[in-house]
């Protein structure tokens, strides 16, 4: 039997397709650093990126998918690309001159991309059950779905939260880390705290206030509840060097946030 995670939606195709959630095509080496789920060990540890995928979604879902793939390649590239350039840039005279490099994206594209991630996460959790339907982590909630396939938006405070803080040290390491935030009483999946290469975000797949929520940033800091905010839907990723803007990521959120 095919299972696929998106069976709600209808329409599943008869074949079996194994889902990357978080690209392979982002990743310059065959293994990288994963911490935080908990079929790995406490510390951060080479894994190879085929361990980052599951039998979760049949081919036709996966297929209708392959849009957000390309599109978060093409946002972790450009990240990559704009912080080498912004490292070289720094090591500059001050009166250097340089064309600022500008990326645009679609905010509502990039959610899209985290709630995939997110989803896939859910799936290595054990007897892990979504808030608000209680469901098994195969059977996510419906608006979740709707969601990621653009369908219908996230409402706040559900979605997407920028999580990398002013200051904090970004080395673009080939890694990623996750913590899974659970509701305090029932220990149902929320969403997840998500660092890809460096860069922090935050998912949240419930209606609950991240703030109620607590996580520890990759230079310890506490975000959330008791700690610095994350950044809802953010608009501007500024890369500066020697006091000026070396790269710019724009950030369009295009519908009327509820």
């Amino acid at each position: 039997m095919v299972k696929c995670y998106a069976a709600s939606l209808g329409n599943c195709s008869d074949a079996q397709s194994r889902e990357h959630y978080i690209p392979k095509a982002i990743w310059s080496v065959p293994k990288v650093n994963v911490e935080g789920f908990s079929w790995t060990s406490e510390n951060a540890e080479p894994l190879p990126v085929e361990r980052l995928a599951s039998n979760i979604l049949c081919t036709t879902h996966n297929s209708d998918l392959s849009y957000l793939d390309a599109e978060c390649q093409r946002l972790f590239n450009t990240v990559r690309t704009f912080h080498v350039n912004q490292l070289e840039r720094r090591d500059r005279p001050r009166s250097s001159l340089w064309q600022v490099d500008r990326a645009d994206f679609d905010g509502t594209t990039i959610e899209r991309i985290f709630i995939k991630i997110a989803i896939g996460i859910a799936q290595h959790e054990k007897d892990l059950r979504w808030a608000g339907t209680n469901t098994a982590a195969i059977d996510p909630p419906k608006e979740v779905i709707n969601a990621l396939f653009g369908k219908c938006p996230l409402v706040s405070p559900m979605g997407l939260y920028f999580a990398t803080s002013v200051g904090e040290l970004v080395t673009n390491e080939e890694s990623v880390r996750i913590q899974t935030m659970r509701h305090p009483k029932t220990d149902c999946f929320v969403g997840a705290f998500i660092a890809v290469r460096d860069w922090q975000w935050f998912i949240n797949l419930s209606d609950i206030e991240f703030s109620q929520y607590a996580a520890r940033s990759m230079s310890g800091q506490q975000i959330g509840k008791d700690g610095k905010p994350p950044v809802y839907h953010l608009e501007t990723i500024n890369f500066p060097a020697k006091g000026k803007l070396s790269g710019q990521i724009n950030i369009d959120w295009d519908r009327v946030d509820r």
